[in-house]
Parts: structure tokens; C-alpha cells; sequence
């Protein structure tokens, strides 16, 4: 009753042009004539077969259509996988082309993008070309929303979800092309940091642009993570074309912890002078919390640190995109990333998914350096005036 691969749309018809040819191939995975057996099996069974398989969901839809499930099989799902496709659409036949920058495998060519044609609209329309990227994660996450329960009228009440111990969520987003994608709207920031917000322990994205949409749209994801959540950025797993999915190869994580720090309760925020210079950078900081909600929950039999206490936190990530595998991680409590080697390379500090390396000062050293230069130009300034 154990499948080897992540069940795609269960309970809905499969779409052959959101599946890979590799997922076409495999056929069933599992035996499900065996809960025919008994009543026994049956109910044993397919308790068992919810709460031992992984599910991957390819459109809102067929998420939606999740909700048709008992609630007692969906409560103890904890992890789900969303394949989110981008769609285009253009009331003009013109190419669009899928950068070769979006994956090594594409072997330094440009894709053709699939792009559908909609109708003309009248002058008071704007025309030209359209994409459904994040207002389609939106539509993502709306789904997640449990069905509507005409008994449930408690306003008061947190609105329930149609899988109310999730707490690792992984998006797949695939040929979000960094030259076409535009920022995201209101929309996301709503769900994300409002309904969904600080309700995740672990969130994977692959295949985010590495502009300043995609740098926006992953601050608004990190929303739904609790503080010291663990984001992972990877690259692209599959590349759309017009009759299925290419699977692409995998590559390494780019791993941070969100909001891993703040002021104690009833410490004033200016109780630490920028110009004292201070053994930690984290003195008079601790495990944060967000209003009344808790972080997320440490992980126990992690090594022990040479650094001092309470300056880092440890997390089990993954090794690579498409691999089970864990290993401890240590990542600084004041950056939220990880913490190198100190006998390493510069290179060796460089983000493996965009190539590039990732500050290890927070905000907040980004205003203490301005306050010192300001302090600079005053001290100069009452120089002259002296002279």
C-alpha cells in the first residue's frame, strides 16, 4: 500500500501535459484491489494508504477536489507537494522563448515557450501578453482552505484548512521564466502572511527567478513559515513543453532559517549600543517569538557546536533536491544562513542556486553602518565649525 514515488492527483483524471514520461511509464504503484479483501483490510487499509504515501497535486483543481476525502484520512498528512505550471497567454501569435539560463540541462538553448491564444478584447481592454504564475499559487493556496461547513459559523474561530497538520510544503515552479514573470500582486501577500501565515515548519521552492519578482515572491512564501522555519531554494526540476514535462537534473539547496532572532520580552530595543563592541553579535538576543504564536520546534540529537550558545540553530536538510537524505546544518541565529567552514574558500560561500553570495549581516548591521556614518559626518561637520 506503500507507493516508491510521490502519487500524482489522487483522486482526479491525470492531465498528460502536467506529468513528466517518466511518471507516464511507472503505472500503478500499489495494489489497491488488496482493500477489497475484508472489511478489516479496508478500513485498516486505506487509513494506512493516506498516511504512508506522498502527493503530488498539479493544478488548484485537483486539489480541490482533495477536499472530497473524509477528514479523518487528510488530518495526518504533514507534507504535500504543489506543481505549479506557468501559463501564458498572448492575443498575438508571437514566440516567447524559455531562457537557457533556466537550467543547465537545456544545454545553452533557448525553450519555446507554449503560449496560448485569447481572444481580442475590446479598446477599453489592455491586450498583449498575460501570464498565470502567481496569482496561480494563490489559487494554489486558496485550495488549501477546507470545504465549506455550513455548521462552522464562529467568526471567532481560526478558518479551517483542508490539511490541518501540514507542516512541510514543497512548490514546484516550473517555467516561471525570469525575463516574462512580473512581480506579484496583493493577492500573494494576503494568503501567505495573513491566512496561511506562520503555519509551515518547512517550505521547498524550486525553479524561483532569480530577480527582484522572484526575490519578492520568496519573502512573501516565507511567510507561511513559523519563526526559525527552514526555507530551501533549488533549482528547476522540470522544464513544460507542449505535450508533457522534462524532468531535470538535480542539483544542491540553498538553505536559511526565517526570523531566527529578537528582543526578549520587556528589553528595551535600544539596550545595545552600536558602537560597544561585543564578543557576540547576539548579546541580548534570543529564540524569537511572533505574537502568540510558537516557533518552530527544535531538533533534538544535533551535534554540539563550537560556537557559543544560543548563536546558532541546527536543522536536518536535505542533501540534494531530489534526495531523502538529511544531514545536520548549522546556520547562524543572526543571519539566518548557514555557517561555513571558516578555513574554506570564498567560493566555496557562494549560493548553489544562484551563483551568487548571500550577506552575513542582517538588516539591522545595514542600519548600524548607517548610523555610524552618520555619526562620522557630524563629528567632521562640528570639526569645521570650530575651525
Amino acid at each position: 500500500m506503500t507507493s516508491p514515488h510521490p502519487i500524482v492527483d489522487p483522486l482526479s483524471p491525470l492531465t498528460q501535459e502536467n506529468i513528466s514520461d517518466r511518471e507516464k511509464e511507472r503505472g500503478n504503484q500499489i495494489s489497491i484491489h488488496f482493500l477489497a479483501t475484508c472489511s478489516a483490510m479496508h478500513t485498516e487499509g486505506t487509513k494506512y494508504l493516506w498516511e504512508s504515501n506522498r502527493f503530488v497535486f498539479t493544478s488548484p483543481q485537483t486539489l480541490r477536489n482533495f477536499g472530497e476525502l473524509n477528514a479523518r484520512f487528510r488530518h495526518p498528512i504533514q507534507s504535500i507537494t504543489l506543481r505549479v505550471i506557468a501559463k501564458y497567454y498572448d492575443d498575438q501569435r508571437r514566440r516567447h522563448k524559455l531562457s537557457a539560463s533556466y537550467h543547465a540541462d537545456l544545454k545553452d538553448k533557448d525553450q519555446p515557450l507554449r503560449v496560448h491564444l485569447r481572444p481580442h478584447e475590446s479598446l477599453l481592454v489592455r491586450g498583449g501578453f498575460r501570464c498565470y504564475t502567481w496569482s496561480q499559487i494563490v489559487d494554489f493556496l486558496a485550495a488549501l482552505r477546507a470545504p465549506f461547513d455550513p455548521t462552522n459559523r464562529d467568526k471567532a474561530k481560526k478558518r479551517p484548512t483542508l490539511l490541518p497538520n501540514l507542516t512541510t510544503l514543497r512548490l514546484d515552479l516550473v517555467n516561471f521564466s525570469g525575463e516574462l514573470v512580473p512581480f506579484s500582486g496583493s493577492e500573494l501577500h494576503g494568503i501567505t502572511s495573513h491566512e496561511l501565515g506562520c503555519t509551515l515548519n518547512e517550505l521547498q521552492v524550486t525553479g524561483m527567478p532569480y530577480d527582484d519578482a522572484g526575490m519578492k515572491a520568496s519573502a512573501e512564501l516565507s511567510g507561511m513559515l513559523k519563526d526559525e522555519g527552514l526555507y530551501l531554494d533549488g533549482l528547476a526540476a522540470f522544464a513544460a513543453h507542449k505535450k508533457h514535462l522534462q524532468e531535470l537534473s538535480d542539483g544542491p539547496w540553498c538553505a536559511r532559517t526565517i526570523r531566527a532572532w529578537g528582543l526578549e520580552d520587556g528589553e528595551d530595543e535600544e539596550m545595545d549600543d552600536p558602537h560597544d563592541d561585543h564578543e557576540s553579535p547576539l548579546s541580548g538576543w534570543h529564540r524569537p517569538k511572533l505574537g502568540i504564536l510558537p516557533p518552530a520546534p527544535e531538533e533534538k540529537g544535533h551535534p554540539v557546536s563550537v560556537r557559543e550558545e544560543g548563536t546558532v540553530i541546527w536543522k536536518r536538510v536535505p542533501v540534494s533536491r531530489d534526495d531523502d537524505k538529511r544531514q545536520w546544518t548549522e546556520f547562524s541565529r543572526f543571519s539566518g544562513y548557514e555557517i561555513g567552514d571558516p578555513d574554506s574558500d570564498a567560493d566555496s560561500n557562494l549560493c548553489p542556486c544562484c551563483g551568487e553570495s548571500h550577506p552575513s549581516a542582517s538588516f539591522l548591521d545595514f542600519l548600524m553602518d548607517g548610523e555610524d556614518e552618520d555619526d562620522e559626518d557630524d563629528d567632521s561637520f562640528d570639526s569645521d565649525e570650530e575651525m
